[in-house]
Parts: C-alpha cells; structure tokens; sequence
C-alpha cells in the first residue's frame, strides 16, 4: 500500500514539474513572438520611406511594361490565329 502511494506522490510531482515546464515555454513563446513582432513593425517603421519607394511609380510601371509587352504578344498571336481562321475558312 505505501508503494502505491508513493508511485501516485512520484506521478502527482512529475505532473506537476510537466506542468509549470509547459508555463514556462508558453512565456517564452509569447516572449519571442512578441520580440518578432515588434521587430518587424519597427524595421518596417524605419525603413518606411524605402518601402514607399519600393511599392510606388517604379514598380508600377515595370508592371504596366511587362503587361503591355504580354498585351501585344496575345495580340499578335489572336491575330495569327484569326489569319489561320480565315485561311481555312476560304
């Protein structure tokens, strides 16, 4: 009987132990996760007038580039198909 009691005393302490270890991690966690976070927003606040420059006309207009140079392939290509059409259609 003492043993058994001395098992379920050795279960109740380790549950315990595993207990305040979980805790712990779950701090250290929200630590870094916090540390993370408020080192993204403070780069992305230091570095804001960059990425403006980044985000803005220069990257607007490589894509209005390479659409327009897409645009014109597709065109070129519906206009060989329809030349194709109406050659077969003839």
């Amino acid at each position: 009987m003492g043993k058994i009691v001395a098992e379920a005393d050795a279960e109740r302490v380790e549950e315990a132990l595993d207990q305040r270890r979980r805790q712990i991690w779950s701090r250290v966690r929200s630590a870094v996760s916090l540390l993370v976070l408020s080192a993204v927003l403070f780069l992305t606040y230091f570095y804001r007038a960059e990425l403006q420059l980044l985000l803005t006309k220069p990257a607007a207009q490589n894509n209005k580039a390479a659409a327009s140079a897409s645009l014109k392939a597709a065109q070129d290509s519906a206009a060989t198909r329809d030349t194709v059409v109406d050659e077969i259609a003839k």
